[in-house]
């Protein structure tokens, strides 16, 4: 068996958007908006939140509250071009941190929300590069065809690829059309001869001249086929597809693999290349038949179990996709904290609190917890009344990130939920100048506020949070206190 497929490229893919839920929850304060933790792939994300500028603190709600823009409406469609230009900013900033932390898709969702407020070509820069980190690469390729005679030598390969995963024509002749290094031309030129001429691969690959790390990898792969006494032609292909799924090129990856199981349909090795590869490239229906072969020859592969969970998962079969999930716990999948938090998020998706409750406990005892699973635990918590839980979860956050703000203010939360309102006052008082406002302060704050008598402030907080916030998890509790006398 080829061992690349439990290599660290795989797991940074699959961890990377799932270690900061609770930073973005905090940010945002939206559920349906949570990295890959969502109910469904929204079109239009819900508004995220971050920055403006609160200051101050319980001493001082008469002149240190932070100012607000009057508004009839916090749709996009209706705002003020100040009001626009202002939104921009702040979805900018919070794309630009999910960008940052590989939250791709939701990143991507922010950029087009942006482009509907301010088009830019520097936000459809932007775009066109997230896009396709979220594997939608027809919109990424769109884009970058837009900019093709002044793209950085980075976008001009991930434009190449994109138009390669989306089987677009136009490859050859955007090939030919940038300005690009020969050793990077002629490898393009080199996968792409075999993908459609495997033939003559073995030549081009041999023939190459220049030093290019992916094909150093796959001369590499035919210098291991020489060396070893396996020659069986499958064998070597089979090395070679793997180097091309080490290297992300996955469409040759299954183009070749796909050309090997034609002559061995029960090739274990390339029915797993095969079958990631597809997943990694979008094509989710082609990849759970590929796999599901794959699984009745290895039944007991708990990569693959994981993987199908993420299909169904993309899928929205939340249902099926915890089967996967904790057959991938049993075969003992490591590292099982990112299974953890794609069970507790199904279990939320599929309302089951009970079930989300128990996986959060078990993930809350994990080594490898983080800062953003202790938040997300506890904001969830909370959210469901469950603040027993809510502080047992505040007390691991704190002896292991005692420096955490956004858990400070989800104990300032807690606190007011189990009627500590002199603490919490406290603790935010001690807060407000550590923390630029995110929704769980203004939030927090203006409800304390008015809890404190300083109504016309409280609305101020509120108001800047709804228009932070439109349409999004706080609008009910926004508006509730917004109504009050």
């Amino acid at each position: 068996m080829i061992d690349f497929l439990s290599c660290k490229m795989l797991h940074r893919f699959f961890t990377s958007s799932v270690l900061l839920w609770a930073t973005i929850i905090l940010t945002s304060c939206t559920l349906s908006e949570y990295f890959f933790w969502k109910k469904e792939t929204p079109v239009e994300p819900e508004t995220p939140l971050i920055s403006g500028e609160v200051s101050g603190g319980w001493s001082n709600f008469s002149d240190r509250a932070p100012a607000t823009t009057n508004t009839q409406s916090t749709d996009d469609g209706v705002l003020i071009e100040s009001e626009k230009k202002e939104r921009a900013s702040i979805l900018e900033k919070r794309a630009d941190y999910l960008a940052t932390n590989n939250e791709y898709r939701e990143a991507a969702g922010l950029y087009e929300r942006i482009l509907r407020l301010e088009p830019s070509g520097q936000i459809e820069r932007k775009l066109a590069h997230i896009a396709y980190k979220a594997k939608s690469f027809q919109r990424s390729s769109d884009l970058y065809k837009k900019f093709i005679d002044d793209l950085y030598l980075s976008e001009k390969e991930e434009f190449l690829h994109a138009l390669r995963y989306t089987g677009d024509e136009e490859f050859t002749k955007a090939l030919a059309k940038l300005d690009l290094p020969d050793n990077i031309r002629e490898a393009f030129e080199v996968s792409w001869k075999c993908e459609y001429e495997f033939i003559s691969c073995e030549n081009a690959i041999r023939s190459y001249k220049h030093d290019y790390a992916p094909i150093r990898d796959l001369k590499n792969a035919l210098k291991n086929y020489e060396n070893l006494w396996n020659k069986d032609p499958s064998y070597k292909e089979a090395l070679l597809i793997g180097a091309f799924y080490k290297n992300q090129d996955f469409t040759t990856a299954i183009r070749v693999g796909e050309n090997v199981l034609r002559r061995k349909p029960d090739y274990r090795p390339i029915l797993k290349i095969v079958g990631f590869s597809a997943f990694m490239t979008g094509q989710y229906e082609r990849a759970q038949w590929v796999l599901g072969k794959y699984k009745k020859l290895e039944p007991k592969d708990a990569e693959a179990d994981f993987i199908l969970g993420l299909i169904h998962f993309e899928k929205q079969d939340y249902e099926t996709s915890n089967i996967y999930f904790n057959k991938a716990v049993l075969g003992g999948y490591k590292p099982k904290i990112v299974v953890e938090r794609k069970l507790a998020y199904n279990y939320y998706v599929l309302d089951l609190p009970k079930n989300m409750f128990q996986v959060l406990g078990y993930l809350m005892l994990e080594p490898d917890v983080t800062e953003a699973d202790v938040n997300n635990a506890v904001y969830l918590a909370l959210s469901y009344d469950e603040t027993r839980n809510a502080g047992e979860w505040i007390k691991i956050g704190k002896e292991k990130f005692p420096d955490a703000q956004n858990l400070a203010w989800l104990e300032a939360w807690y606190l007011r939920a189990t009627n500590k309102t002199s603490e919490a006052q406290n603790l935010v008082d001690t807060l407000i100048n550590k923390d630029e406002n995110n929704l769980i302060a203004l939030v927090q704050w203006g409800i304390l506020a008015y809890e404190a008598g300083y109504k016309e402030k409280s609305k101020t907080l509120l108001k800047k949070a709804k228009i932070i916030d439109a349409g999004g998890t706080w609008e009910k509790t926004i508006d509730e206190y917004l109504s009050k006398e």
